[in-house]
């Protein structure tokens, strides 16, 4: 590391602090306790199935190329399982990550379909649907037209299904739509705000966006859940105009089956479809290209 590296930590050592501690005003901490709604979740009395979906990968990089491992899954507490896996190998023409985060949307999109055809009541998905849709529109402007067309037929597909059963879930946020509504000067990230300030188990409104891809139009709304006390707050997106009682159903059911206030089911699944390094290089090594990768080297 630089030397100047060291330099600067003192320099910057102040402005990190007062972003990462700062206080809000009294009034806008009164006016934070009103936005959340602090909820005493039901006891569950009939079945339900719930389900997760998630998605990862990872890559090595070769002279030239690159090679890919990439995974998806859903799992349910009904016993249901549904597995998609992808290796290949890609020029380093492109970003990597770019394009793989494209085909995890993709892959993401074919297991919620076909999830959908299931019974099940939640289908949880790791991850904001705002930015998929945002970053899907942004490299489909960029990508080939055999892709687009995939993505158009999985994006048709996923408008005509109960999409209302679909909730996507993120553990960390930095939109700022609760703490700008409270004071402009704000600048810590709505996520924080509440999970600083409140401690019970409950839920504040957040905001919709409306985007479109495919001609499709996606109304979505988005809110901030805590399903066990003093545990992390979440993000959650959903495509339901009745907010409330989805809400408050949504925490009865994560409430029941929730590991250290996270929906124990996202847990597993983010586990069985994670790509370790180790995953990789075992991979890689059943491919046999061992020679190919000692005459690179050598040259």
């Amino acid at each position: 590391m630089l030397t100047k590296t060291f330099d600067i930590i003192h320099s910057v050592k102040n402005r990190i602090s007062d972003t990462l501690y700062e206080t809000p005003p009294l009034e806008v901490l009164e006016k934070l306790q009103e936005l959340w709604v602090r909820y005493k979740p039901r006891e569950i009395t009939d079945n339900f199935c719930i389900g997760s979906v998630d998605s990862g990968y990872n890559w090595l990089e070769l002279r030239g190329y690159y090679i890919y491992v990439l995974n998806a899954g859903y799992i349910d507490n009904c016993s249901g399982k549904l597995e998609y896996a992808e290796i290949d190998i890609r020029e380093l023409t492109e970003d990597p990550r770019e394009y793989l985060d494209l085909r995890s949307i993709r892959s993401e999109l074919m297991i919620i379909n076909k999830a959908l055809e299931l019974s099940n009541d939640i289908v949880l998905v790791d991850g904001s649907l705002i930015k998929k849709l945002i970053m899907l529109n942004k490299y489909l402007r960029e990508t080939d037209l055999k892709i687009a067309e995939e993505m158009r037929s999985l994006v048709k597909e996923f408008a005509k299904k109960d999409v209302s059963r679909v909730v996507f879930l993120s553990k960390n946020s930095g939109s700022q739509n609760i703490s700008k509504n409270l004071a402009r000067d704000i600048n810590k990230p709505d996520i924080i705000l509440l999970e600083e300030y409140t401690s019970e188990i409950g839920f504040a409104l957040g905001g919709r966006a409306s985007l479109e891809i495919f001609d499709e139009k996606f109304d979505v709304r988005f809110s901030y859940i805590r399903i066990e006390t003093k545990s992390p707050v979440l993000r959650i997106e959903y495509l339901v105009d009745d907010e409330m009682s989805f809400i408050k159903r949504l925490i009865d059911i994560l409430h029941t089956t929730s590991f250290n206030g996270y929906p124990a089911m996202l847990s597993l699944i983010d586990k069985l479809v994670r790509v370790s390094d180790e995953d990789l290089i075992k991979v890689v090594n059943m491919l046999s290209i061992d020679s190919y990768r000692e005459r690179i080297r050598l040259r």
